[in-house]
């Protein structure tokens, strides 16, 4: 993955706070300094991947601890400690086509907080190397793992041998890809960068620049939504909607024949009068979706989805094309299940 400002990710929080606490220690002439906030709070007027939570605490909303307080605990406690991060993604996803996935390489970064001397991580059971924390108490592996379920431990050590102490957790990487079992989905986070796990369990996928045998758009560009934008009837799926892709003409599925389910989902986050933006939607050559208006029928910030099923016959794929009628046509996430 690749962190990014206002994407809502733990990865980006601890770039952030590393950047900081660096910056902090370099300046001896500090009498005082703080971080904001120990604790996620409740903000009316904002949107992110949280409808009505400011998330910068340290902590969530419900004081369940994040990846940045136990950076500031390997920092600031003086008791030896070793804590493995981003022990809340537990289930990911690997990409298994043939063709590579930019933001699902295959690797996984492990970061580990301790104030010990030396850190050293195993794979079920197997050493990956020991290594020193840096400056700032935080040391880091990029794991190759293939599918399965993984024991990741950690041991940190001082030099002296007396103490030690340790953590662990377990890892599972599902395979995904284009060849769908019936009654599986693919479900693309479009313009976004990252997984997204929703409520009910379903894992929405980073998005991609197509290429043959693989999925993504042909064109249009990744747009960050007015973070400030509360959008209802999402369905416990606000991230869907903090990005967008916009601008596009085709998007791309290579999937193998058979029938699909093809689902589209939309709010609309810039527009708010009648006209300004619209669009049709063909589905391999047919009419999907015609002269959409989504402020007109939907109004503003207000989520929905549309579904049409498609048999898919030899190597045709599945392709949308937006084709603009007023305004730039976007979409903000698909989702395809195999019938």
């Amino acid at each position: 993955a690749r962190p990014k400002r206002f994407d809502f990710s733990t990865e980006y929080q601890l770039l952030f706070h590393e950047s900081y606490l660096k910056q902090i220690n370099a300046r001896d002439y500090l009498v005082g300094t703080a971080i904001w906030n120990q604790f996620d709070f409740s903000q009316p007027h904002t949107g992110g991947s949280i409808n009505h939570v400011n998330q910068k605490g340290v902590q969530t909303f419900d004081r369940k601890t994040k990846d940045t307080y136990h950076f500031y605990r390997a920092n600031w406690t003086g008791e030896p400690m070793v804590y493995l991060g981003i022990r809340d993604w537990p289930i990911r996803k690997t990409w298994t086509g043939p063709v590579s996935h930019p933001d699902m390489p295959g690797r996984h970064w492990i970061p580990v907080f301790s104030n010990m001397e030396e850190v050293e991580l195993f794979v079920d059971g197997k050493s990956a190397g020991t290594k020193k924390p840096n400056e700032v108490n935080l040391v880091s592996w990029n794991l190759e793992l293939e599918a399965g379920t993984y024991y990741i431990s950690v041991t940190g050590k001082n030099s002296s041998g007396a103490e030690s102490q340790s953590d662990a957790l377990q890892i599972r990487i599902i395979p995904t890809g284009l060849e769908l079992a019936s009654g599986a989905s693919l479900a693309i986070n479009t313009g976004f960068h990252g997984e997204f796990h929703d409520a009910a369990g379903e894992i929405w996928i980073p998005d991609a620049e197509w290429q043959a045998g693989h999925y993504g758009h042909t064109d249009g560009k990744p747009l960050m939504v007015n973070k400030d934008i509360v959008f209802y009837s999402t369905r416990d799926r606000d991230p869907l909607y903090n990005y967008v892709l916009s601008g596009l003409s085709a998007y791309r599925l290579d999937v193998p024949e058979g029938t699909y389910e093809v689902e589209l989902f939309f709010a609309e986050g810039e527009i708010f009068k009648e006209g300004q933006r619209i669009f049709d939607v063909l589905l391999n050559g047919s009419q999907f979706i015609s002269k959409l208006d989504i402020f007109k029928e939907y109004g503003f910030a207000r989520a929905f989805s549309r579904s049409k099923q498609i048999k898919v016959s030899g190597s045709e794929g599945i392709l949308l094309e937006f084709n603009k009628i007023a305004g730039e046509p976007f979409v903000s996430a698909i989702k395809i299940t195999k019938k």
